[in-house]
């Protein structure tokens, strides 16, 4: 028969309905998995550079220029790699590769470590472009260098 019209049954219009809708559920749910969708953490990966200067009486600091490589963590939603590196003779030159905790709430990023003698605390809080923040020494919680970088376009 051509040219007649096919009728679309009311409850044959729900089934496609529901499927597209599970579709569509399905394939948000995955990105949200995955981390590609709603994670505040993709606003922090890039390069990082600006100036850590020292602070206190610390014999063996000395400014740097430096630039932070920042990236996702696998499979730790709330955190980020910092790959710290300080500029030497025009070249990058690596001091730590640290896991930081980011709040997006709050915006902050915190590390905790301890390499040789050195137990430390890095707390930066994060301003659109800036990440701005200090080492503190501990246990006594002295300052040992501030912190200032904005994102590389």
């Amino acid at each position: 028969m051509r040219g007649a019209s096919r009728v679309v049954r009311p409850d044959s219009l729900l089934v496609i309905s529901t499927i597209t809708a599970c579709c569509l559920f399905i394939a948000l749910f995955a990105q949200t998995v995955n981390g590609i969708a709603g994670d505040d953490r993709n606003k922090l990966v890039g390069n990082w550079s600006g100036e850590s200067t020292c602070v206190g009486n610390r014999l063996a600091c000395h400014d740097e220029q430096v630039v932070y490589r920042i990236a996702l963590t696998p499979n730790q939603p709330d955190k980020v790699t910092i790959t710290m590196e300080k500029i030497v003779d025009g070249k990058p030159d690596t001091m730590a590769v640290l896991d930081f905790t980011y709040n997006s709430n709050k915006g902050t990023l915190i590390n905790e470590f301890t390499r040789r003698p050195t137990h430390g605390l890095w707390e930066f809080t994060v301003n659109t472009n800036v990440i701005e923040g200090t080492l503190s020494i501990l246990p006594e919680k002295s300052s040992g260098r501030r912190v200032h970088v904005t994102k590389d376009k």
